[in-house]
């Protein structure tokens, strides 16, 4: 069923003009860094890590990156996930896709879809391609997981595409364990609430000629944005500040426990 695309709230990556950070500022961030990685304990580094996200410039996300890098500081390498997954400059978002294509971090099952949900939140359709890459059900279901979310937060008509194509790599009789999470992006990106493989089929063969994607998320039911903004670690007040006026919905149900591997 067709619900009308209303702009009734903004995405997750609101469009904002770039700010230019004080360069005093910039340069004592750069040092704080360079001093934590030195010398710090991995406390320290997350502390320096923390503050550092807020100066949103390329000399201070280069200098983060070097976070990736630690070998046996977990904490110190979420932090940095963190900070350059929330930073809005493309060079975070560069840093992001190419440490998401290392094998290492592929093979890793627990810090992948990390990887994979960091990248996906820029928004930015040149990830579309690692999230679309290789069929549903050949790895761990947290990176499927952030795949089909991530499609989801890319706004654009290639990420419709991406996921009715991950949808056709298992087919009618396979593709269960993943319809609450495809129909949820699919959904955020369209405004179109479907929820059976054969439906979702008929609307793309419909609509994938004339498919345009709004800049802003679709007005969609409360328990679909709850879920989508829990996923995205949207902050409590932000949320209630979205639900408002959304119009109520059945609670989704249940998903189906991840498919086992094998």
């Amino acid at each position: 069923m067709l619900i009308p695309i209303l702009l009734a709230f903004g995405s997750l990556l609101p469009v904002q003009e770039p700010v230019v950070a004080d360069p005093a500022r910039v340069k004592a961030t750069v040092e704080s860094l360079e001093q934590a990685f030195a010398k710090g304990t991995p406390e320290a580094r997350v502390q320096a890590i923390q503050a550092a996200a807020e100066v949103v410039d390329a000399a201070v996300v280069e200098s983060l990156a070097r976070g990736l890098k630690l070998k046996g500081e977990p904490a110190v390498r979420d932090a940095t996930l963190e900070a350059l997954r929330t930073m809005r400059h493309p060079k975070a978002f560069e840093i992001l896709l190419d440490f998401a294509k290392l094998a290492p971090t592929r093979k890793d099952e627990q810090l992948y879809p990390q990887v994979l949900r960091a990248v996906a939140s820029h928004g930015d359709k040149r990830a579309i391609g690692l999230l679309r890459d290789g069929a549903l059900g050949t790895s761990g279901f947290k990176i499927d997981q952030a795949r089909i979310y991530g499609l989801g937060n890319i706004r654009h008509p290639e990420s419709v595409e991406a996921l009715i194509g991950l949808m056709n790599t298992l087919g009618p009789h396979k593709i269960a364990p993943f319809m609450n999470e495809i129909s949820l992006s699919l959904t955020v990106l369209t405004g179109v609430e479907e929820q059976r493989y054969e439906d979702w089929q008929r609307w793309w063969n419909d609509n994938k000629r004339k498919l345009e994607i709004a800049p802003q998320i679709p007005e969609i039911p409360k328990g679909k944005l709850v879920r989508w903004h829990q996923y995205w670690g949207t902050g409590k007040d932000e949320l209630k500040k979205k639900l408002g006026g959304k119009r109520d919905e059945k609670p989704d149900t249940e998903p189906p426990p991840p498919p086992k591997k094998g």
